[in-house]
């Protein structure tokens, strides 16, 4: 297993989905707040509206491709598996080695640093499997529906319309949905380079703060120049 190439490409995923889905619903709440704003979106509604379509198209696409049960794709379940076959790749003479690839073989700091590291047994990637068991659960009843009959496909004019697809999740699913997929990427990054217990209730959302800050200063040009 290559566990670094792997959880590239799906932590990479992750953010893709995150950053849309965060884009998407920060363009959205200061629509409805900024009536301003709103008129100045309206005089080329057409790009806004592209804009809104293509994002959130976009990390609905991205679910469907980390949730994907196919045998012969990488997603989040198959990873996770992955690891917990290769588990050894965590051991404590692992950690060392990842530690020490520099050529310093006995850093001052190495002996403290591997007496505190956390070393998991296979049972201890539980925890992991059922937080993200918990959020395809979550992906397939509320978002696979519009996944499948709206981005991957055009549904049957006798089938459910758009808008009962869509009133199915609410963006506390979605929040539910990316906390479980950031929340394991980053413990397993951390459990792999620091020796760290996998923490599964928070994750580090500077990089989401930055996001809302950039989508305020665009939108804060858009109101100001048009």
């Amino acid at each position: 297993m290559d566990f670094e190439k792997e959880l590239d490409i799906i932590w990479q995923e992750v953010h893709k989905v995150t950053y849309c889905y965060r884009v998407h619903m920060e363009i959205r709440l200061q629509m409805d707040k900024d009536d301003i704003l709103l008129n100045r979106m309206n005089d080329n509604s057409e790009f806004w509206r592209t804009i809104l379509y293509s994002l959130q198209t976009s990390y609905i696409a991205g679910l469907g491709r980390l949730f994907d049960k196919s045998t012969d794709v990488l997603s989040v379940n198959k990873f996770l598996n992955n690891c917990i076959k290769n588990y050894k790749i965590f051991s404590l003479d692992s950690l060392k080695n990842r530690r020490t690839s520099n050529g310093n073989s006995s850093p001052s700091w190495l002996k403290e640093f591997l007496d505190r590291a956390f070393i998991p047994e296979q049972r201890d990637f539980k925890p992991l499997q059922a937080k993200i068991k918990q959020a395809q659960k979550l992906f397939e009843k509320k978002m696979k529906p519009i996944r499948d009959r709206v981005v991957a496909h055009n549904i049957e004019p006798n089938g459910s319309s758009r808008s009962e697809l869509f009133s199915k999740y609410n963006s506390a699913d979605l929040d539910d949905v990316l906390h479980a997929l950031n929340v394991v990427c980053e413990s397993l990054w951390e459990l792999y380079h620091n020796g760290k217990m996998p923490d599964l209730t928070s994750y580090d959302e500077l990089r989401i703060s930055n996001l809302k800050k950039e989508v305020a200063n665009i939108l804060s040009m858009v109101q100001g120049n048009a």
